[in-house]
């Protein structure tokens, strides 16, 4: 089915295998958007075995083919894409048909820190500066995008937030801490390859949760998310066995504001994270979090209490901790209902109707 009209806004969004993310898949039905695979012919993003020559044609192939092109004012790209990319450069984009970027994944910063090749720090940077307008999902991901294009382009920059279901958040503003004598500390990630567990930053919570291991015997750690074992082992090969008894992987979890209640605090000291919602949640039930500045949901818990927001360091995040660990029960529970208090404002009714404004005031010009 094309996409319905909407203001003179007929809008595509490609995005990759098995699916977009759910939550910038619910920003494209606020535009009635259609959904395409980046490669719609000759696939291969789901195929680990595919080789460097089926990539590359299926770019091209699916570059020169795109069903019912002429259809749409506006290619809605999930991140790097690279067909829609091939279409702007090489004039198979008309002057009222615009490629726009949602930038909200890991590849900014992998890009920052030369975690890629270069052809694929190539066409990133190739992608962000052909495209028309960019909207970057958190701080992070649009200080980023400032510093890889040119100054002219920074007029069609944008920045948005991530918002989670309103009604999961006020299922999640209901719960208070179970009080009991340990202390335990939360990780929210998915664990199934080894570049996410460096990416999300588990190495770094696990070290630190070590060293408070080591002086507080009333402290536990549970990582919950899908783990590969490869990647278990390998977060565990340096761990003291007295400590592995105290290091929980709970697997991925469908209920969880069912156990929510059980934690104290919320590490996610992530190399790159753009937005993440599992520390809305996290902080939506009134549970502190240790974040990195490299994580764009530091604006947030800066509005809550900066000590919380630290480098990409062990002994950073052991001190922040340590910190937090160290309040008096009065100030944790003020603590905790600040939290609820500021983080409200990030739920999916807001930030939704905020994302579709700003995109048809502002695609709307560049189409007109």
């Amino acid at each position: 089915m094309l996409a319905e009209k909407k203001d003179n806004v007929n809008v595509v969004f490609i995005h990759g295998r098995p699916s977009g993310h759910p939550i910038h898949m619910d920003y494209a039905k606020l535009l009635n958007a259609d959904f395409h695979f980046e490669d719609y012919y000759l696939r291969w993003l789901d195929n680990e075995q595919a080789s460097k020559i089926r990539r590359y044609l299926s770019w091209l192939i699916n570059a020169f083919f795109f069903p019912n092109k002429n259809k749409y004012n506006v290619f809605f790209c999930e991140c790097l894409r690279v067909p829609p990319l091939i279409m702007k450069r090489v004039g198979l984009m008309k002057s009222n048909q615009k490629l726009v970027a949602l930038m909200a994944d890991e590849s900014l910063y992998f890009l920052d820190k030369r975690k890629y090749s270069w052809l694929t720090r190539t066409l990133i940077k190739s992608f962000l500066n052909s495209s028309d307008a960019i909207f970057c999902i958190g701080d992070l991901q649009y200080d980023l995008a400032i510093k890889y294009t040119k100054v002219e382009s920074h007029k069609n920059i944008f920045k948005i937030y991530n918002g989670i279901s309103a009604d999961f958040q006020t299922k999640l503003n209901t719960i208070n801490r179970i009080s009991d004598d340990t202390i335990r500390l939360l990780v929210i990630a998915n664990l199934s390859a080894s570049w996410r567990a460096w990416y999300k930053g588990v190495d770094i919570a696990i070290a630190a949760f070590l060293k408070v291991a080591s002086i507080k015997n009333n402290v536990e750690l549970s990582i919950i998310g899908e783990v590969n074992d490869d990647v278990k082992k390998e977060l565990l090969k340096d761990v003291p066995q007295q400590f592995l008894s105290k290091i929980h992987f709970m697997g991925s979890v469908n209920n969880l504001e069912a156990i929510l209640n059980l934690f104290d605090l919320c590490i996610h000291v992530s190399r790159g994270d753009a937005f993440p919602t599992s520390t809305l949640e996290s902080m939506s039930a009134g549970i502190p979090v240790v974040l990195s500045k490299d994580t764009g949901t530091k604006s947030v818990v800066e509005l809550i209490d900066s000590k919380l927001v630290v480098e990409v360091d062990i002994d950073q995040t052991y001190h922040a901790i340590m910190y937090y660990m160290n309040l008096s029960d009065s100030d944790k529970l003020i603590l905790r209902i600040k939290i609820k208090n500021i983080v409200k404002e990030y739920n999916s009714n807001v930030t939704n109707r905020r994302f579709k404004e700003l995109f048809y005031s502002k695609v709307k010009d560049l189409i007109s």
